[in-house]
Order: C-alpha cells, then structure tokens, then sequence
C-alpha cells in the first residue's frame, strides 16, 4: 500500500491521484477533517465502484473525528508535545490558539512528529486513528497477494 500525504484534501492532485489508483486498481482510503472543507473536498473524489461522488460514509473514507486534525491532536491531550515540538523548531506556543496556528501552518510533517511524541510519552492515540490504523489493515487483508509456499515454482 501506498501512503500519499497530500497536506490538504483540497490540494488540486488529490482527485488526480484518486483517478490514478481507481484506472490502475489500486485500494485506496481517504482520511478527512470533519469539517466543512474536508467533507467537500470528499465529494470531489469518484468512487469507482459506483462512478458516483465519494460519501463520507464510504468505506474509502475515514474522518478525523469531530473536526479538523489539528484540533483532533489537541482534544487527545496532545497539548505539551505541540508546545514541545513548536519549541524545537524555534517557535513559542501557550495556548490552544497558538498550538493550532503553529499546527496548521506545518500541516504537512507536525502531525506525525506530536503524535511520535505523545505516544513516546505513553499517551493513547485517538479514536479516529485507531480506526485509520483497523481500516487500512483491513484493506491490506483484502489486498494483499498471498506468497507462493516453499514447494510452488515461482517464475522470474
């Protein structure tokens, strides 16, 4: 499987690289915010089992709990590593304001450092990521191809 961090569901590419995997057959799983941005960018996206809008119902979507990421990472108790992490990159951040400005302004690489560093720190992940982590081995399960035994032939 292939993970593709595009930053932001409204990048321009991300219909574009949904459209690839479904003409090369390729599972394929949307995470989302849950907010107002997240869902439209959803509808853009070709389900190709039905040819219709992607749902956020779908089994190709899982949403990021009740709102966007960064807020998500804040709500799980992430607080002090965002505080941590923005002070290792030279930035001062106290509040919750401040922690989801210094979030959103380093979407593309922040949310994996906290979350490194929350569970480092022997905090739970949240909800929504464990049913990120369940849906993709779920995929995986599916799609997976299984490897010859030892007595099969395999040809190179």
């Amino acid at each position: 499987m292939t993970i593709v961090d595009c930053e932001s569901m409204n990048h321009p590419q991300v219909p574009k690289l949904v459209a690839a995997a479904n003409e090369l057959g390729l599972p394929w799983l949307v995470f989302a915010d849950n907010d107002e941005k997240g869902i439209a960018a959803v509808a853009k996206l070709t389900d190709p089992d039905t040819g219709s809008p992607v749902d956020i119902g779908s089994r190709r979507v899982v949403i990021a709990g009740a709102q966007a990421i960064e807020r998500l990472l804040l709500d799980a108790g992430y607080g002090d590593e965002v505080t941590t992490i923005a002070a290792e990159h030279g930035a001062t951040v106290g509040t919750d304001v401040e922690r989801l400005r210094f979030l959103k302004d380093h979407k593309g690489w922040v949310g994996g450092a906290v979350a490194s560093l929350a569970l480092a720190n022997g905090k739970t992940a949240p909800q929504s990521i464990v049913d990120l982590a369940k849906r993709i081995r779920t995929v995986l399960a599916h799609t997976t191809p299984q490897q010859p035994s030892s007595d099969e032939q395999v040809d190179s």
